[in-house]
C-alpha cells in the first residue's frame, strides 16, 4: 500500500526558494527485549522531513509485525514521501525483539544411569525414583518449554537389556529449525537384569597323568551355572591359554605342571562371576622295561661246610644282565635295574633250592623313582657240576576261587575241577602207568573253594558244575523274552543274552523262545547240552559288552604253570531262562 504523500508545493507556496532540497529522516533501528512494549511504537521515534532547516512530520508509517507469540521477532516501520520534484523518498526502522535468556543452565536433567532388577520391570518416568523421572527447569520470561523422550532398546546377552532414553527440551520462543538454537538433548541409560544372581561352579583341582612326555590332553566340561537369565542361556567363557576354544569347554592339551585359569560369566549388565580351576599334569610316565624271556643258568658246585665234599650249588645273577634295551620314552638319564621295587636288590643268588624254572621280576627305575618291571623265567640247572641231591622239587600250592551269580550272590555246592593237562606217572608200583591228575573241590556257603594239594608248575584246565534250578524259570521269564523278540523291550543286562540263548548257538532267536516255552518245568537233562546252569570263567567275561553274542562261552579256564600268582580262578553262574532275575539287576 502506498503511503499518503505530503504535497510540498502547498508547504512551500509561501517560500521564495522553490528549488530547495528536501530530506526524509527515520528513527534508528533498535534491539529490545521480549518484554518491551510492542503496540505503541511512537516511543521508539517517528520519521520527519527536513526543508530549509524546518522539520516537518513524515506522517504515518507502514508497519510489518513479525513477532511470534513469545513477543520475539521484528517489527518493520516504513515511511514514504515525495519531494518538491515528485521524487519518492523512503526510509525504514527495524525494531528487533530478542527472546528470553533460557539456556541449558536452566535445565536440571534427571540422573543419568539406573540399574533396574527384574526382567519385565516398567520404566515409565512416573514409576521411577524421583531423581530419575524427567527434566526440570527454571521459569524464564519469554520462554515456552516443552519436553519429550524416545526409547531405544538394546540387548546385551541373556541377562542384560539396556534402554537408552533420549530427552529433548525445546524452547519454542528461541527454537530455530535447522540449527541447534533453542533445543537441547540428554540421554539416560537404564539397565534391566534378573533379580537373583546366578551361581557359577567348577572343579577346583584336576590332576591327570601326562599322556606324552611334555603334555596331556585334558577333557574339561565340569562347569555349570545355576539360575535363570531373563531370556536364552547364560554364556560361560574360559581364559585358559591351552583350551581349544574360549567357550565353557576348556578342554585342550595342557603342559606338565600347574595351569590356573578362570571360567567367566557375564551377567546383570556388566557384573562378572568367575570360578578358578587348576589343572595339574603330572609326569608319571614310567620307563619301558625290556628283558630276556628266559635265561638258563648253571649252578657252580660249592662246599658249604668245608668238609671236602660238594654239598650245594650257587650262581649269582645280576638284574642288569637281564636287560634288553630298556629305555625311558621321555628322559635320557641312567636307569637302575633290580629284582624288586627295592633298587638296592641288584643281584640274586640261586642255589639248589631254586633248581628248575623260577619266574622273577626285573624292575627298571628312572632317576625320578618311576618304576616298571618285566618277568623273566630263570631256569636254574645242575648240569656239569654233578651236585648231589640237587634236583627240582615238585611242590603243591593252594588253588582257590569264588563262585557267584551275576548279582554277586554266593553260589554254594558248586563242584570245581582242576584237570592236569600234562600226562604223569600215577602208578604206585613203578609200572610207569601214565594218567592225568585231577582235583575236585566244592564251594561253601560263602561261595568260596580251596585246596592246598594242587601241584605247582603244571598246566590245568579248570571248570565248574552245578545242577540248575528249574523252578526259578516260569511264565514271567517267557513274557520278558516275548517282549524282546517283538522289539518292545531290549535287554539291559549283558548276561540276559546268554540266559536267553537256550540252544547255545550264539544267537537269541525265536527258536530259543519256543525252546524255553517247552522247557518250563522240565528236568535239567531235557535242556540243550543237558545243562540249565552255565558257569563262566570270570576272567573271560570281565568287560563283557552289552550283547556278548556270536562267541564261544568261556565255560572253563586254562591255567599254565600254576603258581601262587595264578592259582585263583573265579566263576559266574547264569541260569538259562532266568530273565526276570537278571533284568532286575
Amino acid at each position: 500500500m502506498r503511503l499518503p504523500l505530503v504535497h510540498l508545493s502547498v508547504l512551500l507556496f509561501m517560500t521564495a526558494q522553490l528549488s530547495a532540497t528536501t530530506t526524509l529522516h527515520c528513527p534508528h533501528n533498535q534491539t529490545l527485549t521480549c518484554t518491551a512494549q510492542s503496540y505503541d511504537l511512537t516511543q521508539y521515534g517517528d520519521a520527519y522531513l527536513m526543508k530549509d532547516g524546518v522539520k516537518y512530520s513524515a506522517g504515518l508509517a507502514h508497519i510489518v509485525n513479525g513477532l511470534n507469540s513469545c513477543n520475539v521477532g521484528t517489527i518493520t516501520r516504513k515511511w514514504q514521501a515525495e519531494d518538491e520534484n515528485w521524487n519518492l523518498l523512503e526510509c525504514t526502522q527495524v525494531l528487533t525483539f530478542r527472546p528470553g535468556t533460557f539456556n541449558i543452565t536452566n535445565i536440571e536433567w534427571p540422573e543419568g544411569e539406573l540399574h533396574v532388577f527384574g526382567c519385565d520391570s516398567e520404566i515409565i518416568p512416573d514409576s521411577l525414583p524421583f531423581e530419575f523421572q524427567k527434566p526440570k527447569f527454571d521459569y524464564v520470561t519469554c520462554s515456552q518449554i516443552a519436553t519429550s523422550y524416545t526409547d531405544r532398546e538394546i540387548n546385551f546377552g541373556p541377562d542384560c537389556r539396556k534402554i537408552l532414553r533420549e530427552w529433548t527440551v525445546v524452547d519454542w520462543c528461541s527454537f530455530n529449525p535447522g540449527t541447534n538454537r533453542g533445543i537441547w538433548t540428554y540421554t539416560q541409560v537404564f539397565k534391566l537384569s534378573n533379580t537373583v544372581d546366578p551361581i557359577l561352579s567348577c572343579a577346583k583341582d584336576i590332576i591327570v597323568a601326562a599322556q606324552d612326555c611334555d603334555s596331556s590332553y585334558v577333557s574339561l566340561t565340569d562347569v555349570s551355572v545355576e539360575g535363570e537369565p531373563c531370556y536364552g542361556d547364560y554364556v560361560i567363557i574360559n581364559d585358559s591359554p591351552y583350551a581349544d576354544t574360549t567357550s565353557y569347554d576348556a578342554s585342550g592339551r595342557y603342559p606338565i605342571g600347574k595351569t590356573y585359569f578362570d571360567y567367566i560369566l557375564d551377567y546383570a549388565c556388566g557384573s562378572k562371576l568367575s570360578c578358578r580351576t587348576c589343572v595339574t599334569v603330572t609326569e608319571d610316565t614310567p620307563p619301558v622295561p625290556y628283558c630276556l624271556a628266559t635265561l638258563n643258568v648253571v649252578l657252580m658246585p660249592i662246599d658249604t661246610d668245608l668238609d671236602g665234599q660238594i654239598d650245594n650249588g650257587m650262581v649269582e645273577v645280576w638284574a642288569k644282565d637281564l636287560n634288553v634295551n630298556s629305555y625311558h620314552p621321555c628322559h635320557t638319564g641312567p636307569l637302575t635295574f633290580s629284582f624288586s621295587s627295592d633298587t638296592e636288590e641288584t643281584f640274586r643268588t640261586f642255589t639248589c633250592d631254586e633248581v628248575g624254572r623260577n619266574t622273577i621280576e626285573m624292575w627298571v627305575t628312572d632317576q625320578a623313582g618311576r618304576q616298571a618291571y618285566c618277568k623273566v623265567d630263570i631256569n636254574v640247572q645242575n648240569n656239569a657240576g654233578n651236585i648231589p641231591n640237587c634236583e627240582a622239587q615238585v611242590g603243591t600250592i593252594m588253588a582257590t576261587g569264588i563262585v557267584t551269580d551275576a548279582q554277586g550272590q554266593a553260589i554254594e555246592n558248586v563242584m570245581v575241577t582242576y584237570q592236569d593237562l600234562s600226562p604223569m606217572d600215577i602208578s604206585t608200583d613203578g609200572s610207569n602207568n601214565m594218567g592225568q591228575y585231577m582235583n575236585r573241590m566244592y564251594t561253601n556257603s560263602s561261595g568260596t573253594y580251596e585246596n592246598h594239594e594242587v601241584m605247582e608248575n603244571r598246566d590245568f584246565r579248570v571248570h565248574a558244575f552245578k545242577v540248575g534250578d528249574i523252578a526259578t524259570v516260569d511264565l514271567e521269564d517267557l513274557a520278558i523274552f516275548e517282549e524282546h523278540i517283538k522289539g518292545s523291550r531290549t535287554f539291559t543286562n549283558p548276561y540276559s543274552y546268554i540266559a536267553a540263548d537256550i540252544n547255545e548257538d550264539g544267537q537269541v532267536s525265536i527258536e530259543d523262545f519256543h525252546l524255553l516255552k517247552n522247557l518250563i518245568g522240565q528236568p535239567e537233562e531235557a535242556w540243550p547240552n543237558q545243562r540249565q546252569r552255565i558257569l563262566l570263567s570270570k576272567t573271560a567275561v570281565d568287560g563283557m559288552t552289552l550283547m556278548p553274542m556270536g562267541v564261544d562261552l568261556p565255560v572253563y579256564q586254562v591255567v599254565e604253570k600254576m603258581n601262587t600268582h595264578n592259582g585263583k580262578v573265579d566263576f559266574i553262574s547264569i541260569l538259562k531262562g532266568d530273565l526276570d532275575y537278571l533284568e532286575r539287576l
